[in-house]
């Protein structure tokens, strides 16, 4: 799919975050994080529940568009988006 978003590619549980995990770290109310999660593009559903990328929540708290444009876009290896994964407690892997 041309121009889709790497969310959660490869799924490793220990980047997700549960909604209720998502919103504690955040401040913000579960509504809040699943209005995120689907129009921000920083979670998807993986069986039928919402999932939150640490990494992407990070990135979207802090206002860097930059590294979730290339978080988005597969990358999993520049500086911009590694440091995001180190900070989350996520082993980084290989490019989607």
């Amino acid at each position: 799919m041309a121009g889709a978003k790497h969310i959660l590619t490869n799924y490793d549980r220990r980047e997700a975050l549960s909604l209720s995990q998502a919103a504690f770290l955040a401040n913000r109310t579960v509504e809040t994080v699943r209005g995120w999660a689907a129009n921000r593009d920083i979670g998807r559903k993986v069986a039928g529940r919402w999932a939150v990328s640490h990494p992407c929540l990070l990135m979207l708290l802090e206002s860097d568009q930059a590294a979730l444009e290339a978080y988005w876009a597969g990358d999993r290896q520049s500086e911009i988006v590694t440091k995001y994964f180190q900070r989350a407690g996520v082993p980084v892997k290989g490019a989607a």
